[in-house]
């Protein structure tokens, strides 16, 4: 099941605010924006999306990696 948008913004505010506007992955700082929610534990592997599990990334490291 998929994350409403409302909570994907609250949680990605909430990460922002303890970790900077950094991915997670190559370390560069984005826009808030250009940031994706990344799951540490893939939810293809029943992670879920409570925020101990998730990071941020930019798109090209969220999305530019196989899974």
């Amino acid at each position: 099941m998929s994350m409403p948008s409302k909570d994907k913004r609250r949680r990605k505010r909430s990460l922002l605010r303890k970790h900077g506007p950094y991915c997670k992955i190559c370390g560069e700082r984005f826009a808030f924006h250009v940031l994706t929610l990344d799951h540490i534990i893939p939810r293809s592997q029943g992670g879920p999306h409570a925020l101990w599990n998730l990071r941020l990334a930019c798109y090209d490291c969220n999305y530019g990696r196989h899974h």
